[in-house]
């Protein structure tokens, strides 16, 4: 037997009858919400529909990806922006507290682990693999239970559908493209910047991104390779390096291979400037095997910054760590997370 509708309901339901116009309903979590929108499916039985509720809990601390960075949910407020699967910033409608509820880690094959109630909706595809060939089943929004129950089935969750549009950074002290040579090729330690490379056209790439008036040079290496010196000012001077000036400025200068990093004006800079960071990185310190693209790097910090270039450009990264305790990041793009 249905349930008698409260006054409340019976008012919505009267309303939405006549279906002549739309109608908006704000309710709260424990409020009824299917119920009631199984009375208005009774009410018009001839029309045809589609009703979506969106009951989504997170634990508190999880990280939410915003156009300044990352931010807990927990610390989210009304007008808030967020990024969306576009790419786009959205801005935060409601908040609903939901109180304390049993939790699910979701591990994905990339390595995030995120923590969610049963009831958290998620978008997802799962394969079908007793058809010739592996065909995938469309796109389906699952709760959180409902992927445990079928976790076999290999779901698939959506990547960004285009780059994150990030809080724009137009002034940026050195060219991207020159940092990501810098990290993954450079050396900073001491009072030189300089560039270890044995290939011609790569050494004339990062020239051509270099401030206006500085210069590199090949140095004496002892045979061991081919190294060059960038050097700023009218006589090749160190003191009037704009490279040096920027290395210590982003905290850089005095970095190690093992310590390096992305500074957070770079990772949250426009796509333009991200990308042409990542080509830097890839161009040095990248390699290829058959369509896969790696970055070996020796920083843990640099592997996930790497990490974080490709998934806000719409891509797919994985980092692993070789038993040489170097991490090597896969790096792919236009693909979806698997949850395992």
């Amino acid at each position: 037997m249905a349930p008698k509708p409260t006054l409340e309901q019976s008012n919505i339901v009267d309303a939405f009858t006549p279906g002549d116009k739309n109608l908006v309903v704000e309710a709260g979590a424990g409020c009824g919400k299917t119920t009631l929108l199984k009375m208005a499916a009774r009410a018009v039985p001839n029309r045809k529909g589609m009703y979506i509720a969106y009951n989504k809990a997170l634990r508190n601390d999880q990280p939410v990806l915003t156009p300044d960075g990352w931010k807990v949910i927990g610390d989210m407020c009304v007008g808030d922006l967020v990024i969306g699967l576009d790419g786009k910033a959205h801005s935060v409608t409601k908040v609903h507290p939901r109180g304390v509820r049993p939790m699910f880690e979701v591990v994905f094959s990339d390595g995030t682990i995120v923590v969610a109630d049963e009831e958290h909706l998620w978008l997802t595809q799962t394969i079908t693999y007793d058809a010739r060939p592996v065909s995938p089943v469309k796109w389906r929004i699952r709760t959180t239970q409902q992927i445990a129950d079928t976790v076999h089935q290999k779901h698939r969750v959506p990547h960004l559908q285009a780059a994150a549009e990030l809080n724009h950074r137009h002034d940026l002290p050195i060219s991207s493209y020159l940092l990501g040579a810098l990290l993954g090729d450079g050396s900073f330690c001491h009072h030189a910047v300089l560039f270890s490379c044995a290939e011609d056209d790569l050494v004339e790439l990062v020239r051509a991104e270099l401030p206006e008036g500085h210069a590199i040079n090949a140095q004496q290496d002892g045979g061991r390779g081919r190294s060059w010196l960038i050097s700023g000012g009218r006589k090749g001077s160190q003191g009037s390096n704009k490279v040096m000036a920027a290395l210590r400025d982003l905290g850089l200068h005095g970095h190690r291979s093992g310590t390096k990093f992305v500074p957070p004006m770079y990772l949250y800079a426009s796509a333009e400037q991200r990308l042409a960071l990542l080509q830097g990185l890839m161009d040095t310190d990248g390699c290829a095997s058959g369509v896969q693209s790696f970055f070996r790097t020796t920083s843990k910090q640099l592997a996930d910054d790497v990490v974080f270039l490709a998934q806000s450009l719409g891509g797919v990264a994985t980092v692993g760590q070789h038993e040489n305790g170097s991490y090597l990041v896969n790096v792919r793009l236009g693909r979806v997370f698997k949850v395992i």
